[in-house]
């Protein structure tokens, strides 16, 4: 009876020990599943981090792309328009060059157009100086010549340059006729068959005018 008993014991012992073992086994397993759970959820974590880190990273590579197509654009941009304000300031050197070389050439011109005119005008009293010593000397030589010149119509004496010579035919053909010559005509032709009439007289003549004068001395 004693040794059923202490088999009794024993068994009962070994099962206890047998139901420790397994709940410390469960309780090891989980704690393995908590901490395999545990890094999974880190893991699922990190990665997560590691997602969102990498889909940061494209985008701040994507707006670095971006950024560098607008500053490249930018310089393209400021590259234009440097070379057009050099094609401009270029063309405006070029117009100011034409406009200055205008302008020298409308002054050597204006400068050649006032020796010119200054040469003419030097000319021109040169020649009006002589043209007047010319009129004036003939002048001064008629006037010392005095009145001589007889007009065959009226008597009157005349300078040189207030008496037509003319000869009969020429009278005759301006509108005079042979016998109305003969009526005004109060003096004798001279030797080689001239009239010499004053400007006065010439002009009735061909009209057919007789002075009143003219007609007391006949």
């Amino acid at each position: 009876m004693r040794r059923q008993s202490d088999t009794g014991h024993e068994f009962e012992r070994y099962r206890k020990r047998s139901r420790r073992r397994n709940e410390e086994f469960r309780q090891t397993e989980q704690a393995q599943d908590t901490r395999r759970r545990q890094e999974t959820r880190v893991d699922v974590e990190r990665r997560l981090r590691e997602q969102e880190e990498n889909t940061r990273r494209r985008q701040e590579a994507r707006e670095d792309v971006e950024r560098r197509l607008r500053e490249q654009e930018e310089n393209t941009r400021r590259r234009q328009e440097a070379r057009e304000d050099v094609d401009r300031r270029q063309i405006e050197q070029d117009e100011d060059t034409h406009r200055r070389q205008e302008a020298r050439s409308d002054v050597e011109r204006r400068q050649h157009e006032q020796v010119d005119n200054t040469r003419q005008h030097q000319e021109a009293r040169e020649t009006k100086s002589a043209s007047y010593l010319q009129a004036l000397s003939l002048f001064q030589a008629r006037n010392k010549e005095g009145p001589t010149n007889v007009c065959l119509s009226c008597g009157g004496l005349f300078f040189q340059k207030s008496v037509d010579i003319r000869s009969k035919e020429t009278v005759i053909t301006a509108g005079c006729t042979d016998e109305f010559l003969q009526q005004v005509v109060v003096l004798s032709p001279k030797e080689d068959g001239k009239y010499m009439l004053c400007s006065t007289c010439y002009e009735n003549i061909r009209v057919l005018k007789v002075i009143y004068i003219l007609i007391m001395i006949k």
